[in-house]
């Protein structure tokens, strides 16, 4: 919790609402976690164990994004012009 809070902005809010802060949150473990899986790649000869786990979450990723994505055409539409 200390890195994400120092290196990746968790000490103020960016985003308004609980929904978007926890996609907010949950990319940038996300990635913290594709981070580590990659120097674990390099370092390690056991190629296999860890390209599965890289399979799931870059489906887990794809799913995020496309829900929020779905999320931000829904709010364009929404428009009070």
């Amino acid at each position: 919790f200390a890195d994400s809070k120092q290196n990746h902005g968790y000490r103020f809010a960016q985003y308004r609402g609980v929904a978007k802060m926890q996609q907010y949150t949950w990319l940038s473990c996300a990635a913290q976690n594709m981070k580590k899986m990659a120097i674990l790649l390099t370092r390690d000869s056991h190629f296999l164990q860890y390209s599965s786990l890289f399979i799931i979450f870059k489906c887990k990723i794809q799913r995020i994004f496309q829900n929020w994505r779905n999320t931000l055409d829904f709010l364009s539409l929404l428009s009070t012009v």
